[in-house]
């Protein structure tokens, strides 16, 4: 994602990176949607963690294979 290095985020993995300040910030798309949101944490191991489950969670909020479920 071009031009992070303007809005002071830097790149440390897939979809992590972090601010000035040394919080981390998930960002990523997920069906068409783009997804920011702080993980609120200084701690890698803890942001990587956090990232998976706010993947997990935007999953099932953007819907996945059960989305149109019919009876």
């Amino acid at each position: 994602m071009a031009g992070n290095q303007a809005n002071g985020l830097k790149r440390i993995g897939e979809n992590l990176y972090v601010n000035d300040h040394g919080i981390y910030f998930a960002w990523f798309s997920m069906r068409g949607k783009q997804i920011k949101r702080s993980l609120r944490t200084e701690d890698k191991a803890l942001a990587r963690r956090r990232l998976a489950d706010l993947r997990e969670k935007a999953g099932r909020l953007h819907g996945g294979k059960q989305r149109n479920v019919t009876a």
